[in-house]
């Protein structure tokens, strides 16, 4: 199964879509939260302007599920914005991912980001999975 998804990261100038950025909240509203690595990426070029690039796509491995139904392989578009959120390859991160039409989208609020340094929500984010 090939999903695309979007995410992004944290910047002063980003605008935050919910009030309530916890772990526990944001895995409720969240369609698929895991733990992946990232493993290649595919530079994509604005449709708007042919100098521009309009983001990357990431292919990442699933190391983890903890909500939702994804395994193996998935695709996640980074836009080329001040919410971007640049994967590096071969680095595991941890994912918050709800449905936006076709696509998946990660919160550039929230608790996606690498792993070494979301320790603190996977641990909440597997005490969350072991409820449900």
């Amino acid at each position: 199964m090939l999903l695309t998804g979007v995410c992004a990261s944290g910047s002063a100038q980003n605008v935050c879509l919910f009030n309530d950025y916890s772990v526990a909240a944001e895995f409720a509203r969240s369609d698929a939260v895991l733990v992946a690595r990232a493993v290649s990426q595919y530079v994509v070029k604005d449709p708007k302007d042919a100098d521009e690039y309009g983001g990357t796509l990431y292919s990442v491995v699933i190391l983890e599920s903890l909500r939702g139904n994804l395994h193996g392989k998935i695709t996640v578009y980074s836009e080329n914005s001040s919410g971007r959120f640049p994967l590096e390859m071969d680095q595991e991160y941890l994912m918050f991912l709800r449905a936006d039409g076709a696509h998946l989208v990660g919160d550039n609020c929230g608790n996606s980001g690498l792993l070494v340094r979301r320790q603190a929500a996977l641990v909440e984010a597997r005490r969350l999975a072991s409820h449900r």
